[in-house]
């Protein structure tokens, strides 16, 4: 088999995480599914004269407070219901100002990376890494399965030299596919 050639697709009960799909070497992919039975079924398909493969598969038990079912959207303005009905792919999730956090530090195993590389313009913004033991998670929905306190203890702030009249905008740039709608979580923690 040539690996390089491979192209199935990947599915739960309910949802196509994967069509059509061709690995690069190395890839992971990242869903969040909502499972509302006892069981989850994963089935790989090969397409058409191929193969499926998966060098491993990883089903970590993620807690209903994760994700909320309502978001607002911007495009058009309001209010989007019943998220938790989508299944979710993890596109990127960064820690601003902070460290790589691997799955040792993150109670739900995930991997957080740090935000440099999607800057736009760097000298723009200064980081502040030194606040981590300054988190406090107060309890209901504000717990470290939402992140953990490298994230919510380092940010990524304005360059402005003390000036808080400062006229220019820190920008991140992240590359994403045509045809899909994205979520995009915010998170924020008081930490001065």
């Amino acid at each position: 088999f040539n690996m390089n050639s491979a192209s199935f697709s990947v599915s739960t009960q309910k949802n196509v995480l994967l069509g059509n799909f061709t690995p690069k070497d190395p890839t992971m992919k990242e869903f969040l599914v909502n499972v509302t039975s006892g069981e989850l079924v994963i089935t790989f398909a090969p397409s058409s004269a191929s193969f499926a493969y998966v060098n491993a598969l990883e089903v970590v038990s993620a807690p209903d407070s994760l994700i909320t079912d309502d978001a607002v959207t911007f495009n058009p303005s309001g209010t989007f219901h019943g998220l938790v009905n989508y299944t979710l792919e993890t596109v990127a999730r960064v820690n601003m100002g902070g460290p790589l956090v691997t799955l040792k530090n993150d109670t739900l195993w995930r991997t957080w990376v740090n935000d440099g590389s999607f800057l736009v313009s760097p000298s723009f913004a200064v980081t502040n890494k030194s606040l981590i033991g300054s988190v406090k998670y107060p309890g209901g929905y504000a717990t470290e399965d939402i992140a953990p306190p490298t994230v919510y203890g380092t940010c990524t702030k304005m360059n402005s030299s003390g000036d808080p009249n400062s006229k220019f905008n820190v920008t991140w740039q992240f590359n994403v596919e045509l045809g899909f709608q994205y979520m995009v979580r915010l998170h924020f923690c008081d930490i001065v």
